[in-house]
């Protein structure tokens, strides 16, 4: 099985059994269109809802292939049950991320 890291940043998995992988960015980027339609102002802040496109730039299937990507990213593709994303966050003791517990298979029913 081969993992691409389709996020702009490395991915440092830290799995439960105490291992660590980190993936670095392969310089595929996939991106979810998003329009913002204005609601109203409340208490001085102007609230939107957000409108979210078709994804793009998400590399076409591969055999015993999965791309890791954001969150948004595989909510926006639901029929695509080779997307991975990264699970709970880990940060330091500063609340920055350093890591996550994991990845998520979000679109995945079973095992695969």
């Amino acid at each position: 099985m081969k993992i691409i890291n389709c996020t702009p940043h490395p991915v440092a998995i830290h799995n439960q059994d105490g291992s660590k992988l980190t993936l670095n960015p392969s310089g595929i980027v996939p991106r979810v269109q998003v329009s913002r339609t204005f609601l109203q102002k409340a208490v001085g802040a102007d609230v939107y809802r957000p409108d979210f496109g078709k994804p793009s730039g998400i590399p076409d299937r591969a055999d015993d292939t999965f791309y890791v990507v954001s969150s948004l990213l595989a909510a926006a593709a639901p029929d695509r049950d080779d997307l991975l994303t990264p699970g709970d966050p880990i940060r330091d003791d500063q609340g920055r991320v350093i890591g996550c517990k994991g990845l998520n298979a979000p679109n995945i029913d079973g095992k695969f």
